[in-house]
């Protein structure tokens, strides 16, 4: 027909199962129980780390502001700051443990939850390399590698059907 687009599927194309739940997906194909592992380990870290992060890493900081004056209130704020960043680990820690464990337990889990954490981790982690002290590098390539984790714990959205359209 003269003035029509047509869109040919290729023939090896139309031949793949995309109705498989996660054959097409980016994510590698993994099974729940290994799901569940990423989503454990992430936990364990977040977990273990958040008391860290609220006593050691506070020690460091106010040893660093040791001598000089602060405005009035400021080291109470910072303070609030850093307890609220460790409450907040704990809380991902938390959740990606409950996941895990449904996981394991081949238990629905919401993804979008586990999404929420991941980006949020990966998202401090990328930012604090790019604007933060280089000293601190292995603490934020971890916050990568533990956003990294939790998004392994999710499953790839399964593809919509692909029909074969023949005029």
């Amino acid at each position: 027909m003269r003035g029509s687009l047509s869109l040919r599927i290729p023939e090896f194309l139309l031949n793949r199962s995309l109705t498989r739940p996660h054959s097409f997906s980016l994510i590698i194909h993994m099974t729940d129980r290994r799901r569940a592992f990423a989503l454990l380990v992430a936990a364990s870290l977040l977990i273990l780390g958040a008391p860290a992060h609220a006593v050691s890493g506070w020690t460091f900081v106010q040893d660093a502001f040791g001598a000089e004056p602060l405005k009035v209130g400021l080291k109470g704020v910072l303070s609030a700051g850093w307890q609220l960043g460790s409450v907040l680990l704990l809380a991902f820690g938390l959740l990606a443990l409950f996941a895990g464990l449904a996981r394991w337990r081949e238990e629905p889990v919401v993804d979008a939850t586990l999404w929420i954490v991941a980006l949020s981790l990966m998202g401090f982690g990328i930012v604090a390399l790019v604007v933060g002290d280089r000293n601190f590098f292995y603490f934020y390539a971890g916050y990568i590698v533990i956003g990294g984790l939790v998004a392994l714990g999710t499953r790839p959205r399964d593809r919509p059907n692909v029909e074969r359209v023949t005029r």
